[in-house]
């Protein structure tokens, strides 16, 4: 088969030589056209079928359908001593790489997973897990969603990202539980073994009440921090100065977007430069660029070596998509870091 086949325009796994030999054919179906997330706040229409992709791996799982995406988040994240750590919500199908960047591996969690069908779904969060949390704060009205969104909220905090900077370059996260211990007045991190204090009649190293509304106040941030993230295309556009080039006609087309040295200024194209961007928005990074810089660096145009379009950014039918975009890339990270400096402080050696 090597012999027969060319590898200049598809490449030839295992997987499709079997099925060539099997003589199956390659059907395209127009319901099969998803959302990706590709990189942070980029998405991309994926060809979301067998045989189009060597291997769908657990995805499947997680957005099987179309109806799933809108119920559905999944929270991203990569283990790297390369990039920093990088958390990051969507509830489109995750590229392998969309946490962090090139040749850094995506892990992903949902809050539901599905049946292939997608027709079934159940939580993810396990009904074990949920008791835990309860008997630890002393609150049968903790639900498996406000633990999703407490995760979120922890793995955002400073001190949580400070404290198990060396662990998250090796391991997945472990979460703990946050919580007042007996006789202090701040925050602190207990480990899973702090619920063994909680049985019989022994007395716990923490206050559950003062513990259970900490809880609470980090499941509300994660929550409010995972419909930004996901929801990121309809947030309020911040408003930037346009100037533009009178010498040249009306453009929105980009080709490569350009930072000017001073950060208070892109580039966008020879019509327009959008000036005013606070110093502020580039202090919420994803790996080891901002999320500014991603959609820089992710929304430009590039060619083949023969000079043929090969990506495009650019929307026939919304053409100040990217334009929009910036802005409202901008207003999250603001708010980003509003509600992660809005957590409650938490004390830790």
């Amino acid at each position: 088969m090597d012999d027969f086949v060319s590898y200049d325009k598809l490449k030839w796994s295992r997987n499709l030589k079997r099925w060539f030999r099997q003589e199956d054919e390659l059907k395209f179906k127009p319901t099969d056209v998803r959302d990706s997330a590709y990189r942070p706040f980029t998405r991309l229409k994926l060809h979301y079928a067998r045989m189009f992709i060597d291997e769908v791996g657990t995805t499947e799982h997680l957005v099987p359908t179309k109806r799933a995406e809108k119920e559905n988040k999944i929270l991203c994240l990569n283990v790297t001593v390369e990039r920093p750590f990088c958390s990051l919500m969507t509830n489109a199908i995750p590229n392998l790489v969309y946490a962090g960047g090139f040749g850094c591996a995506t892990y992903a969690f949902s809050l539901f997973t599905y049946s292939e069908d997608g027709k079934h779904k159940q939580d993810n969060v396990t009904p074990k897990a949920r008791t835990l949390f309860q008997i630890f704060y002393a609150d049968d009205t903790i639900t498996q969603a406000d633990i999703f969104h407490y995760v979120y909220a922890v793995l955002h905090h400073p001190a949580y990202r400070t404290r198990f900077a060396e662990n998250l370059k090796r391991d997945l996260p472990r979460i703990p539980f946050v919580g007042v211990a007996a006789g202090e007045k701040d925050a602190s991190f207990f480990p899973l073994s702090a619920v063994e204090k909680m049985q019989g009649d022994k007395t716990p190293d923490h206050k559950p009440e003062a513990s259970a509304k900490l809880f609470h106040a980090f499941a509300a941030a994660g929550k409010q921090l995972a419909d930004l993230h996901v929801n990121y295309e309809s947030q309020k556009e911040f408003k930037l100065q346009h100037i533009e080039n009178k010498e040249v006609k009306l453009d929105w087309r980009v080709e490569a977007m350009k930072l000017t040295k001073d950060k208070s200024a892109i580039i966008y194209n020879d019509f327009l430069t959008l000036s005013g961007i606070p110093p502020e928005a580039f202090d919420y990074k994803l790996g080891n660029r901002s999320a500014l810089e991603w959609v820089i660096d992710q929304y430009r145009a590039s060619k083949d070596d023969h000079g043929n379009i090969t990506s495009d950014p650019n929307r026939l039918d919304d053409e100040e998509y990217i334009v929009r975009l910036i802005g409202q890339v901008i207003s999250v990270s603001l708010e980003t870091q509003k509600l992660v400096n809005s957590l409650p402080p938490v004390m830790f050696e």
